[in-house]
């Protein structure tokens, strides 16, 4: 396997999608990891390792692979204040509306301090701007009881105490 080698922040600009093939370019997308380095599938916790639908376009587009460890870097060494002010100044830009912030199209949660980021993150989205931050992990060894973001198992199934209440 290929070392994995993280680069220093990237603007936030060019490694965040607004929308997809089944979501609204109202959707702002963000991953902090890609399919292939995925935390959950290295620690034995995904339940989906042999189906996962975010590897495939991994292996079948070689931009894909490089732009979502871009990512990854991105939120491993972006401190959460200025991951809020880069989400802020782009946002604010931006010419139509965004009301939700999608996380983990791919990979997952590296450890608490992701969730406690992440949670940090979607608060600030949600009290300024309104957005409603909502993802899937297969990390059942997280606790995301007070979190101001919905978090689903990857079955769909909520996870019991999370969510905004």
């Amino acid at each position: 396997m290929k070392k994995l080698v993280l680069n220093q922040p990237a603007e936030l600009k060019s490694i965040v999608k607004f929308g997809n093939l089944k979501l609204p370019k109202t959707t702002m997308i963000f991953n902090m990891s890609s399919a292939t380095d995925c935390p959950s599938r290295r620690l034995g916790l995904c339940e989906y390792e042999d189906i996962c639908y975010a590897k495939k376009p991994e292996m079948i587009y070689p931009k894909v692979l490089p732009y979502r460890r871009r990512q990854e870097g991105y939120w491993l060494f972006t401190d959460a204040d200025k991951i809020v002010l880069d989400c802020y100044r782009l946002l604010l830009r931006k010419n139509h509306n965004v009301d939700a912030f999608r996380f983990n199209e791919s990979g997952d949660f590296h450890s608490q301090d992701c969730v406690e980021k992440l949670d940090y993150v979607a608060r600030h989205l949600s009290d300024r701007l309104g957005i409603i931050t909502y993802g899937y992990t297969a990390r059942n060894d997280l606790d995301f009881s007070s979190v101001g973001f919905v978090v689903r198992n990857s079955t769909s199934k909520p996870i019991v105490g999370a969510g905004v209440t």
